[in-house]
Protein backbone atom coordinates (compact mmCIF):
# COMPACT_ATOMS: atom_id res chain seq x y z
CA UNK A 1 0.00 0.00 0.00
CA UNK A 2 2.73 2.27 0.94
CA UNK A 3 4.57 1.54 -2.09
CA UNK A 4 1.41 2.54 -4.43
CA UNK A 5 1.49 5.98 -2.42
CA UNK A 6 5.53 6.44 -3.37
CA UNK A 7 4.60 5.53 -7.06
CA UNK A 8 1.57 8.43 -7.92
CA UNK A 9 3.35 10.99 -5.34
CA UNK A 10 6.42 10.65 -7.66
CA UNK A 11 4.38 10.87 -10.90
CA UNK A 12 2.51 13.84 -9.49
CA UNK A 13 5.44 15.51 -9.00
CA UNK A 14 7.00 14.77 -12.34
CA UNK A 15 4.26 16.64 -13.84
CA UNK A 16 4.92 19.89 -12.28
CA UNK A 17 8.17 20.02 -12.37
CA UNK A 18 10.32 23.44 -11.17
CA UNK A 19 10.70 27.05 -13.14
CA UNK A 20 13.40 26.94 -15.23
CA UNK A 21 16.29 28.95 -14.65
CA UNK A 22 15.88 30.97 -17.91
CA UNK A 23 12.77 32.03 -16.42
CA UNK A 24 14.94 33.99 -14.05
CA UNK A 25 17.45 35.18 -15.97
CA UNK A 26 15.23 36.77 -18.09
CA UNK A 27 13.55 38.33 -15.20
CA UNK A 28 16.05 40.24 -13.82
CA UNK A 29 17.43 41.23 -17.39
CA UNK A 30 13.95 43.16 -17.65
CA UNK A 31 14.00 44.61 -14.50
CA UNK A 32 17.54 45.60 -15.11
CA UNK A 33 16.74 47.17 -18.74
CA UNK A 34 13.90 49.11 -17.03
CA UNK A 35 16.09 50.56 -14.34
CA UNK A 36 18.51 51.11 -17.05
CA UNK A 37 15.67 53.12 -19.67
CA UNK A 38 14.29 54.97 -16.98
CA UNK A 39 18.16 56.53 -15.70
CA UNK A 40 18.64 56.86 -19.64
CA UNK A 41 15.21 59.04 -19.76
CA UNK A 42 15.80 60.84 -16.59
CA UNK A 43 19.96 61.95 -17.60
CA UNK A 44 18.89 62.68 -21.08
CA UNK A 45 16.27 65.06 -19.76
CA UNK A 46 18.42 66.69 -17.51
CA UNK A 47 19.45 70.02 -19.28
CA UNK A 48 22.81 69.93 -16.80
CA UNK A 49 24.01 66.61 -18.46
CA UNK A 50 23.83 67.80 -22.21
CA UNK A 51 23.19 71.55 -21.72
CA UNK A 52 23.10 73.77 -25.22
CA UNK A 53 26.16 75.96 -25.71
CA UNK A 54 26.47 77.03 -28.92
CA UNK A 55 23.43 78.51 -30.76
CA UNK A 56 23.81 79.85 -34.58
CA UNK A 57 21.44 81.75 -36.13
CA UNK A 58 21.01 82.00 -39.98
CA UNK A 59 19.18 85.00 -41.52
CA UNK A 60 19.22 88.10 -43.41
CA UNK A 61 18.48 90.92 -41.00
CA UNK A 62 17.45 94.55 -42.01
CA UNK A 63 14.93 95.76 -39.11
CA UNK A 64 15.67 93.03 -37.01
CA UNK A 65 19.24 93.79 -35.23
CA UNK A 66 21.30 90.63 -35.25
CA UNK A 67 22.39 90.57 -31.55
CA UNK A 68 18.96 91.22 -30.21
CA UNK A 69 17.89 88.20 -32.39
CA UNK A 70 19.94 85.51 -30.30
CA UNK A 71 18.98 87.40 -27.20
CA UNK A 72 15.62 86.73 -28.03
CA UNK A 73 16.89 82.89 -29.22
CA UNK A 74 18.45 82.68 -25.89
CA UNK A 75 15.97 83.49 -23.74
CA UNK A 76 13.47 80.93 -25.72
CA UNK A 77 15.65 78.22 -25.36
CA UNK A 78 14.57 75.75 -22.43
CA UNK A 79 15.96 72.43 -21.59
CA UNK A 80 19.25 70.56 -22.82
CA UNK A 81 20.05 69.00 -26.09
CA UNK A 82 17.63 66.05 -26.21
CA UNK A 83 14.87 67.94 -23.61
CA UNK A 84 14.64 71.40 -25.92
CA UNK A 85 10.78 72.09 -27.04
CA UNK A 86 11.78 72.76 -30.89
CA UNK A 87 7.67 73.52 -31.31
CA UNK A 88 7.88 76.06 -28.32
CA UNK A 89 10.98 77.66 -29.44
CA UNK A 90 9.49 78.16 -33.13
CA UNK A 91 6.40 79.53 -31.54
CA UNK A 92 8.18 81.81 -29.15
CA UNK A 93 10.34 83.08 -31.70
CA UNK A 94 7.19 83.50 -34.79
CA UNK A 95 5.72 85.72 -31.63
CA UNK A 96 8.05 88.78 -32.72
CA UNK A 97 5.96 90.37 -35.71
CA UNK A 98 9.29 91.33 -38.07
CA UNK A 99 10.11 87.15 -37.75
CA UNK A 100 7.85 85.64 -40.81
CA UNK A 101 9.63 82.21 -40.34
CA UNK A 102 11.81 80.03 -38.09
CA UNK A 103 12.96 76.65 -38.43
CA UNK A 104 15.21 75.04 -35.48
CA UNK A 105 17.60 72.31 -36.26
CA UNK A 106 19.96 70.22 -33.46
CA UNK A 107 23.84 69.43 -34.24
CA UNK A 108 24.93 67.03 -31.71
CA UNK A 109 25.89 67.64 -29.67
CA UNK A 110 25.71 70.61 -28.03
CA UNK A 111 24.30 73.47 -30.59
CA UNK A 112 20.95 74.52 -32.27
CA UNK A 113 20.85 76.03 -35.47
CA UNK A 114 18.09 78.86 -35.97
CA UNK A 115 17.23 79.70 -39.67
CA UNK A 116 14.72 83.18 -39.78
CA UNK A 117 13.20 85.04 -42.57
CA UNK A 118 12.71 88.07 -41.62
CA UNK A 119 9.35 90.20 -42.47
CA UNK A 120 9.83 91.95 -45.76
CA UNK A 121 7.51 95.04 -45.94
CA UNK A 122 6.06 96.51 -49.40
CA UNK A 123 3.54 98.49 -47.82
CA UNK A 124 2.47 101.18 -45.18
CA UNK A 125 -1.06 99.90 -44.12
CA UNK A 126 -2.93 101.90 -42.08
CA UNK A 127 -1.40 104.23 -39.45
CA UNK A 128 0.38 101.45 -36.84
CA UNK A 129 0.87 98.20 -39.76
CA UNK A 130 2.95 96.82 -42.47
CA UNK A 131 1.86 94.85 -45.20
CA UNK A 132 4.08 92.00 -46.85
CA UNK A 133 4.05 90.63 -50.26
CA UNK A 134 1.16 88.41 -49.25
CA UNK A 135 -0.90 91.33 -48.53
CA UNK A 136 -0.34 90.00 -44.94
CA UNK A 137 -0.69 92.39 -42.15
CA UNK A 138 2.03 92.52 -39.14
CA UNK A 139 2.12 95.38 -36.83
CA UNK A 140 5.44 95.88 -34.67
CA UNK A 141 5.73 97.54 -31.67
CA UNK A 142 7.83 100.22 -33.08
CA UNK A 143 8.14 101.10 -37.39
CA UNK A 144 11.00 102.24 -38.24
CA UNK A 145 11.16 104.96 -41.01
CA UNK A 146 9.51 103.56 -44.02
CA UNK A 147 9.17 106.06 -46.24
CA UNK A 148 9.89 104.49 -49.35
CA UNK A 149 6.69 102.54 -48.94
CA UNK A 150 3.29 103.47 -50.35
CA UNK A 151 0.85 103.87 -47.39
CA UNK A 152 -2.42 101.69 -48.46
CA UNK A 153 -5.27 101.95 -46.61
CA UNK A 154 -9.08 100.25 -46.73
CA UNK A 155 -11.68 98.02 -44.65
CA UNK A 156 -10.63 95.48 -42.76
CA UNK A 157 -10.49 92.24 -44.79
CA UNK A 158 -9.59 94.30 -48.14
CA UNK A 159 -5.92 94.21 -47.65
CA UNK A 160 -5.38 91.75 -50.99
CA UNK A 161 -7.56 93.98 -53.31
CA UNK A 162 -5.74 97.14 -52.25
CA UNK A 163 -2.15 95.86 -52.64
CA UNK A 164 -3.49 94.57 -56.57
CA UNK A 165 -4.91 97.90 -57.26
CA UNK A 166 -1.72 99.60 -56.12
CA UNK A 167 0.49 97.21 -58.16
CA UNK A 168 -2.44 98.22 -61.47
CA UNK A 169 -1.99 102.13 -61.00
CA UNK A 170 1.45 101.79 -60.33
CA UNK A 171 2.09 100.40 -63.65
CA UNK A 172 -0.07 103.05 -64.92
CA UNK A 173 1.28 106.16 -63.41
CA UNK A 174 4.86 104.62 -63.98
CA UNK A 175 4.33 104.59 -67.60
CA UNK A 176 3.61 108.95 -67.29
CA UNK A 177 6.82 109.26 -64.90
CA UNK A 178 4.32 109.96 -61.50
CA UNK A 179 5.68 108.19 -58.13
CA UNK A 180 1.61 107.55 -56.18
CA UNK A 181 2.92 107.80 -52.50
CA UNK A 182 -0.82 106.60 -51.50
CA UNK A 183 -4.05 104.98 -52.14
CA UNK A 184 -6.46 104.38 -50.14
CA UNK A 185 -10.30 102.79 -50.71
CA UNK A 186 -13.18 104.23 -48.35
CA UNK A 187 -15.69 102.28 -47.18
CA UNK A 188 -18.29 102.96 -50.13
CA UNK A 189 -15.24 101.26 -52.27
CA UNK A 190 -14.39 104.60 -53.70
CA UNK A 191 -10.70 105.18 -54.31
CA UNK A 192 -8.50 107.94 -53.58
CA UNK A 193 -4.66 108.22 -54.79
CA UNK A 194 -1.86 110.75 -53.81
CA UNK A 195 1.30 111.29 -55.89
CA UNK A 196 4.80 112.58 -54.72
CA UNK A 197 3.86 116.14 -55.63
CA UNK A 198 1.14 116.19 -52.90
CA UNK A 199 -1.50 116.01 -56.44
CA UNK A 200 -4.68 114.05 -54.99
CA UNK A 201 -6.33 112.66 -57.12
CA UNK A 202 -10.15 111.25 -56.81
CA UNK A 203 -10.81 107.99 -58.82
CA UNK A 204 -14.34 107.17 -57.19
CA UNK A 205 -16.14 104.09 -58.54
CA UNK A 206 -17.06 102.65 -61.72
CA UNK A 207 -15.44 101.89 -64.16
CA UNK A 208 -11.33 102.83 -63.45
CA UNK A 209 -10.41 101.99 -67.14
CA UNK A 210 -12.12 104.97 -68.75
CA UNK A 211 -11.27 107.32 -65.80
CA UNK A 212 -7.23 106.64 -65.98
CA UNK A 213 -8.27 106.73 -69.99
CA UNK A 214 -9.08 110.67 -69.30
CA UNK A 215 -6.74 111.13 -67.10
CA UNK A 216 -3.73 110.22 -69.66
CA UNK A 217 -5.23 112.73 -72.05
CA UNK A 218 -5.54 115.67 -69.70
CA UNK A 219 -1.61 114.80 -68.74
CA UNK A 220 -0.27 114.50 -71.96
CA UNK A 221 -2.17 117.37 -73.67
CA UNK A 222 -2.70 120.22 -71.08
CA UNK A 223 -1.09 119.16 -67.53
CA UNK A 224 2.25 118.21 -67.49
CA UNK A 225 3.24 121.55 -67.92
CA UNK A 226 1.16 122.89 -65.19
CA UNK A 227 1.51 119.91 -63.09
CA UNK A 228 3.54 120.99 -60.25
CA UNK A 229 0.40 124.32 -59.45
CA UNK A 230 -2.48 121.25 -59.54
CA UNK A 231 -3.42 120.41 -56.43
CA UNK A 232 -6.18 118.03 -56.43
CA UNK A 233 -8.13 116.41 -59.72
CA UNK A 234 -11.31 114.95 -59.59
CA UNK A 235 -12.53 111.78 -62.14
CA UNK A 236 -15.74 111.24 -60.63
CA UNK A 237 -17.48 112.00 -63.39
CA UNK A 238 -19.17 109.51 -65.86
CA UNK A 239 -17.61 112.06 -68.52
CA UNK A 240 -14.78 114.72 -68.47
CA UNK A 241 -12.40 115.49 -65.03
CA UNK A 242 -12.10 118.54 -62.87
CA UNK A 243 -8.73 120.06 -62.06
CA UNK A 244 -7.82 122.81 -58.73
CA UNK A 245 -4.65 124.18 -58.60
CA UNK A 246 -2.66 125.51 -55.49
CA UNK A 247 -2.62 128.97 -54.10
CA UNK A 248 -6.35 129.91 -54.27
CA UNK A 249 -6.28 129.19 -57.73
CA UNK A 250 -10.47 128.42 -58.80
CA UNK A 251 -11.25 125.00 -60.22
CA UNK A 252 -10.73 124.42 -63.91
CA UNK A 253 -11.97 122.32 -66.28
CA UNK A 254 -9.83 120.71 -68.90
CA UNK A 255 -12.36 118.26 -69.97
CA UNK A 256 -16.04 118.61 -70.28
CA UNK A 257 -18.02 117.26 -67.22
CA UNK A 258 -21.60 115.26 -68.54
CA UNK A 259 -23.27 113.62 -65.98
CA UNK A 260 -23.58 113.49 -62.39
CA UNK A 261 -20.01 113.04 -59.73
CA UNK A 262 -20.16 109.47 -58.12
CA UNK A 263 -19.24 108.39 -55.32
Amino acid sequence: MARRIDMETSTELSKNPGRHPLVYIFGILGFLTFLGLGYFFQLINDPQKFPITKIAVDGEFINLKHTDVESLVSEAVVGGFFSLDVDFLQTKMGNNPWIEAVSVRRIWPDSIRVSIREQEPVALWGEHALLNEDADIFAPSRLSPQQHLIKLDGPIGTETLVLAKYRELKSFFNELGIELTKLRMNERRSWQLKTKGGVVINLGRGDLGAKLARFKTAYEGALTEEWARVSVIDLRYTNGLTVRYFVDSPPVVTAPTVGNQQG
